[in-house]
């Protein structure tokens, strides 16, 4: 079986911005240096600059749209991340990569409720999170960091393994 096409080797990659900047083009690179994989891009923002980003460039962009997490109102955020799972699952992906911080808060529930491993990529120093990012991304199972100065400055009660 062509791997490219093996479901069990297909990367879901959440991105959360409408613009082209570092996140997106790291992951390009990142879907052009893993192509034993199929890569679907899931898009916070479609179309935009960066579905058309991953299009381009020959790579399933696929819209995802989560809501932001609301405690006094979680309603519309379960919602939206049923939906997105069904989206993942339909996908036949078998892992999620969420592109930064922010995508790991918005996608890492839907992942789960699909019953994917979730890696987040922290790219930035993150003194001083909010209770319900903390409360997330506890959702993630594993954490890529881009140096270790951003994992000491990930502020996280209990810090990922």
């Amino acid at each position: 079986m062509d791997m490219a096409h093996d479901p069990h080797r297909r990367i879901a990659h959440v991105l959360r911005w409408p613009g082209v900047a570092g996140t997106e083009i790291a992951t390009l690179r990142l879907m052009r240096a893993l192509p034993d994989f199929a890569h679907s891009a899931f898009c916070a923002c479609h179309p935009s600059a960066t579905s058309r980003l991953f299009a381009g460039n020959g790579f399933d962009a696929r819209p995802c749209h989560v809501a932001e997490l609301r405690l006094r109102r979680p309603i519309a955020f379960l919602r939206s991340s049923l939906e997105v799972a069904r989206s993942l699952r339909a996908s036949g992906a078998a892992l999620l990569h969420c592109s930064d911080l922010l995508a790991g808060c918005h996608a890492a529930l839907a992942g789960r409720l699909a019953g994917l491993p979730v890696v987040c990529h922290i790219r930035n120093p993150h003194d001083e999170l909010q209770g319900r990012h903390r409360l997330l991304l506890r959702l993630v199972t594993h954490f890529v960091f881009v140096s270790r100065y951003t994992q000491a400055h990930l502020d996280f009660t209990v810090r990922p393994g």
